[in-house]
C-alpha cells in the first residue's frame, strides 16, 4: 500500500484493516472524535457490525473500547461505522435520546424545529448554560437560510459546539495552572481548575473523584472528570430542579433575595419582590406590558397562594422572567433588523466581530471597543471621533437599553452605531 504524504497511523490503518482498540482509537483522534469510545459501540451496533468485535472484559460492568479490544474491521467496515459516528455527531444512543428529549420539549405544534427563545431552553435543559447572544451566534454559525430556526439535525450540531466549546475551556484551565508544564495536576492545582469552571457541588466540593485521580491527574483524565461532572444524571437533575441554575448562580439569588427579605422570615411580600425585580431586572421592569405579565407571573410562581414567595418560589419566577426577557430581545432584534435594513447574514455577521470584540465577556462594549474596532477599517480625524461618539449617544438611546451606557453598548445599540458607520460613508462594510 502507498502511504500517503502527512497521513497519520489512524489513517493507514483504516486504509488497511483494524484490528485492536488501540488503532481504532487513534483513528477516532486524528479525526477529531475525542472522547467517543462509548459512543463508537453505539455505532457499531448501528452499523450490525458487532459480530467483528470482541471486548473481552467490561469496566464496571459496561463495554468499552479499550487498546485491548480484539477487532476485525476493513475498510469497508470502517466507512460504514465512521458514516455511523459522524451522523450521531459522536453522541451515544442515551445522549441522543436526552437531546431528543430536550428538543421536543421546545417544539410547538407539530413544527420540526425550535427557533432562538427556545433553544436557549433546551440548552439550559442539556446542562449549557450561555448567554443571550453568544447563543444567537452558535444559532447563525449552523443556521443556513438565517431565520433563527434548527431542525433536530443541526441542534445535535449545536450541542456538539457547546461540547467542544466547554472541553477547550477546561484543557485551558488545566495548561493554566500545569504552570511547571509537568502535564499532570495534583489535587490542589485540580481544585483550583475545577471552581474556575463551576464545577463545585453547593458545599464548594470538587467533582467524585478516584485516589489515583485526586493524586494526580494528565489532561484526559482531567477532562473526564469534568465531563462525567456536568453531565451526571444527578447534577443535570439538580440544575433542572434550579430552574437551570447553577451553584454559583443561585447563591447570588440568594444574596439579593436576602438582602430584600427585611424582616428576615424567609419569605419576600409582593412589594419586597417588586423592588428586587427593579434591581435584577431594571429595563426589563420599565417596559408597559411587564407589569400585567409579572402579576401573571406572581401567581403561577406562588404556589402555596401566600400572597409571597420563598426562596424556591422566587427562584422559579426570576426564570421565567429571564425567559421572558429573552424572548423580547429576540423580537426587538429582530424589529432592529428591519428597520436598520441589515440582513439576517449581516447581523450574524456583525455578531461575530461583536462578541470577538467583546473581551469581558459580559455582551457589552465600550466606546473604546466600538472606536478601535472602527480605526481598524479608516482613518478616523478628530472630527470624526466627535460624530462617532455621537453615533454611540443616538444609538443607546434607540436601543431602548436603559442599562447602557457610553462604556456598556449592548449588540443593538452596536448594529444601529454600524449602519450610522456604513451610512456616513465612512467604510463601504465592515465586514
Amino acid at each position: 500500500m502507498t502511504q500517503m504524504a502527512g497521513a497519520g497511523p489512524g489513517f493507514l490503518i483504516a486504509m488497511n484493516r483494524c484490528q485492536n482498540g488501540r488503532q481504532l482509537l487513534e483513528l477516532l483522534d486524528e479525526l477529531g472524535y475525542v472522547d467517543a469510545g462509548d459512543a463508537i459501540l453505539d455505532a457499531i451496533r448501528e452499523a450490525g457490525l458487532e459480530s467483528k468485535v470482541n471486548l473481552g472484559k467490561k469496566c464496571n460492568g459496561l463495554m468499552e473500547i479499550s487498546d485491548e479490544v480484539v477487532l476485525d474491521l476493513g475498510a469497508d467496515d470502517l466507512s460504514n461505522v465512521l458514516c455511523k459516528l459522524r451522523a450521531r455527531d459522536g453522541f451515544t444512543d442515551a445522549e441522543m435520546r436526552e437531546l431528543k428529549e430536550a428538543f421536543r420539549m421546545q417544539m410547538s405544534g407539530m413544527c420540526e424545529e425550535i427557533s432562538s427563545p427556545a433553544i436557549q431552553k433546551a440548552l439550559r435543559w442539556l446542562g449549557h448554560s450561555y448567554a443571550f447572544e453568544v447563543v444567537q451566534h452558535f444559532v447563525g454559525e449552523l443556521d443556513v437560510d438565517f431565520d433563527g430556526r434548527l431542525d433536530f439535525t443541526l441542534f445535535v450540531k449545536l450541542i456538539r459546539k457547546c461540547r467542544d466549546l466547554e472541553r477547550r475551556a477546561a484543557s485551558a484551565a488545566f495548561h493554566r495552572l500545569d504552570v511547571a508544564a509537568l502535564g499532570v495536576l495534583d489535587d490542589a492545582k485540580q481544585c483550583q481548575a475545577f471552581a474556575s469552571l463551576g464545577c463545585l457541588d453547593s458545599r464548594g466540593n470538587p467533582p467524585p473523584r478516584s485516589l489515583s485521580e485526586c493524586s494526580a491527574a494528565d489532561l484526559p483524565t482531567f477532562l473526564n472528570i469534568v465531563q462525567r461532572y456536568k453531565f451526571s444524571t444527578s447534577r443535570l437533575h439538580e440544575l433542572r430542579l434550579n430552574a437551570g441554575y447553577s451553584e454559583p448562580e443561585l447563591a447570588a439569588l440568594r444574596t439579593h433575595f436576602l438582602r430584600f427579605d427585611k424582616d428576615g422570615n424567609g419569605v419576600l411580600r409582593r412589594s419586597e419582590l417588586v423592588q428586587l425585580i427593579e434591581v435584577l431586572f431594571p429595563r426589563h421592569a420599565s417596559l408597559p406590558e411587564f407589569r400585567p405579565y409579572f402579576m401573571q407571573l406572581l401567581g403561577y410562581a406562588d404556589a402555596d397562594k401566600s400572597d409571597s414567595l420563598d426562596f424556591t418560589e422566587f427562584v422559579r419566577m426570576i426564570r421565567k422572567i429571564s425567559d421572558h426577557e429573552e424572548e423580547h430581545k429576540y423580537e426587538s432584534f429582530n424589529k432592529t433588523l428591519s428597520q436598520l435594513r441589515f440582513s439576517a447574514k449581516e447581523a450574524a455577521e456583525f455578531r461575530g466581530l461583536f462578541l470577538q470584540a467583546d473581551q469581558s465577556g459580559t455582551c457589552m462594549l465600550s466606546f473604546a471597543d466600538v472606536k478601535a474596532m472602527i480605526a481598524g477599517c479608516c482613518i478616523l480625524d478628530v472630527e470624526q471621533s466627535q460624530k462617532l461618539l455621537g453615533f454611540c449617544r443616538s444609538a443607546v438611546e434607540n436601543s431602548n437599553d436603559l442599562t447602557s451606557g457610553l462604556e456598556q453598548v449592548n449588540f443593538l445599540a452596536f448594529l444601529h452605531i454600524m449602519r450610522d458607520v456604513i451610512d456616513a460613508g465612512w467604510v463601504h462594510t465592515i465586514i
